[in-house]
């Protein structure tokens, strides 16, 4: 009996492997068909992959491009503004000193001009061969314009016209010291008209003018630097400027009443005063 189960088996074996066999040829003939190779997927994907990564590296070049462009011209913007300020205090270091001495200098001017305008009508006056009634109202006539010039902007009078001209008539003919008084007199009614008042107010307007300007070149420079140090701070960006050499740029620290801001010596108005010590005229 073992053995007829064994012949059994052996039947079976063979009888499996005649069906098997034209499935197996079957499966060697169509076997690209049905198990095709990945080689072909993975070459389209590698493909794929390689231009976005090309794509990839060449959009962020041009970012980089365009931001390193960028920073170029916000830090030209800077410089420019910064150069801007430093000719606007050059402008000040230039006309600060001359615009004062400009100012003392024709205020000096019209004190000369009345002191010797003065001395010259008072001693015209005394030395004249005019009544002595003549005299004393010439003399209160010419202490009460005395200040004219000076005061001419408040409203003051000055010599009055008609007395000078009644005055230059009755001297007209007389010739000598008397016949200057007339022409003492036009001179008289002039010099009012040079009023240190209005020079001093027109230097006053230009150092607020120069001041003004200053202030608005810093401004405009620290907004620009404000604008540049943002920039290149920002991450990523700053990586970008490190590696291209972008650095930060300071801000201008003002110093209030520091050795820089011009001054107004002292020395620059004794010169108007009278007999003092040093000081030549």
């Amino acid at each position: 009996m073992p053995q007829s189960f064994d012949s059994y088996d052996e039947l079976d074996n063979a009888e499996f492997r005649r069906i098997q066999q034209p499935g197996a040829l079957l499966r060697e003939l169509y076997h690209d068909e049905l198990n095709p190779p990945a080689v072909v997927t993975r070459v389209r994907n590698l493909r794929v992959m390689l231009w976005i990564t090309v794509a990839g590296l060449v959009l962020t070049m041009a970012i980089m491009a365009l931001k390193f462009n960028h920073f170029i011209k916000l830090r030209e913007d800077s410089i420019s503004k910064k150069y801007n300020m430093d000719a606007a205090y050059q402008r000040r270091a230039n006309l600060f000193g001359n615009l004062v001495k400009l100012t003392l200098s024709h205020a000096e001017l019209e004190h000369d001009v009345f002191s010797t305008t003065s001395k010259m009508r008072a001693e015209i006056i005394k030395n004249s061969k005019i009544p002595d009634d003549a005299k004393t109202d010439l003399l209160k006539q010419f202490a009460g314009a005395d200040g004219a010039g000076a005061a001419a902007a408040q409203g003051l009078p000055s010599i009055d016209k008609g007395f000078a001209e009644s005055m230059e008539k009755a001297l007209a003919g007389s010739g000598g010291m008397e016949s200057s008084i007339g022409r003492l007199l036009a001179v008289v009614e002039q010099y009012p008209n040079i009023k240190s008042s209005e020079t001093y107010k027109h230097m006053m307007d230009s150092l607020v003018e120069m001041e003004d300007r200053i202030a608005l070149r810093t401004v405009q420079y620290h907004e620009a630097l404000r604008m540049y140090n943002q920039e290149i701070s920002r991450f990523p960006w700053k990586m970008l400027a490190d590696v291209t050499g972008f650095s930060r740029m300071d801000y201008v620290h003002m110093s209030f009443g520091g050795s820089d801001n011009p001054v107004l010596e002292p020395e620059l108005y004794r010169q108007l005063i009278p007999g003092t010590p040093g000081i030549t005229k």
